[in-house]
Formats: C-alpha cells, sequence, structure tokens
C-alpha cells in the first residue's frame, strides 16, 4: 500500500505550502521592521527637532505612518493565512474519499 502523501506532486505541493507559509511570516516581519523604522523617525523628529508646527505636522505623520504599516502588514498576513487555510482544508476534503 502506498501512502497519500508519498507521490513526487504531493511532496512538491507540501513544500510550496510551507514556502508560502514562510513567506508570508518574512513579510510580516518586514512590515512591523518598516513600522518600527517610522515610528522611531517621528519620535526622533518630536523629541529632538522642537520647532515649527511642520516638524510637529511631520513627526505625527511618520508615527501615524508607522502604526500604518503595522496594521497593513497584519492585516494582509491574516488575511493570507486565513486563505492557506481555507485552500488546505479544501484539497484535504477534496483527498478524502481517494487512498
Amino acid at each position: 500500500m502506498k501512502k497519500e502523501n508519498s507521490s513526487p506532486t504531493a511532496l512538491r505541493d507540501a513544500l510550496a505550502l510551507t514556502r508560502t507559509i514562510m513567506s508570508n511570516e518574512r513579510t510580516l516581519l518586514s512590515y512591523i521592521r518598516t513600522g518600527i523604522a517610522f515610528i522611531i523617525a517621528g519620535a526622533g523628529t518630536l523629541r529632538f527637532i522642537k520647532d515649527g508646527i511642520y516638524v510637529l505636522l511631520g513627526g505625527w505623520g511618520l508615527i501615524i505612518i508607522g502604526v500604518g504599516f503595522f496594521l497593513f502588514g497584519k492585516t494582509r498576513y491574516q488575511a493570507l493565512k486565513n486563505e492557506i487555510k481555507n485552500l488546505n482544508k479544501n484539497k484535504k476534503e477534496k483527498n478524502d474519499g481517494r487512498f
């Protein structure tokens, strides 16, 4: 008897799924890193350059953009994670009747 996942196609699909999951995690970390950079730049601007309304607006703008990167990255990560989970679930349902 052959196992269900012993074919080269099943192995290739499993490895592709693993690469996709790791890529999604790597992309989330990139969004987090970019968000932190914007927040630090905004906080540094507010802390060390204290004159002018444009500096104040620019500093807070950078902080808001940084938080936006966090939120966008998290939303995108969660959406792709759910899509991968649904695809994997649908594939398992199709293969339940076959051995």
